[in-house]
């Protein structure tokens, strides 16, 4: 689970350092911000995980749709 996050944290690592430790200008808040932004994409809450087939036909079958 805590590979997944890998890469998020790093980005968000990245981004506090450069907005802590660099001039506090324009270049580096666009730095952070694009950083932290491709940080949400790459971590697992932009792309969830995927649910085995047992779990969605139980979650089909309690919430009345078909599983697709």
């Amino acid at each position: 689970m805590w590979r997944t996050w890998i890469l998020s944290a790093a980005m968000v690592a990245v981004a506090a350092v450069v907005l802590l430790t660099g001039a506090f200008d324009v270049t580096s808040v666009v730095t952070a911000v694009l950083l932290l932004a491709l940080a949400w994409v790459v971590s697992p809450l932009f792309f969830p995980h995927h649910v085995d087939d047992a779990t969605a036909r139980r979650d089909a079958a309690a919430r009345g749709v078909p599983v697709v």
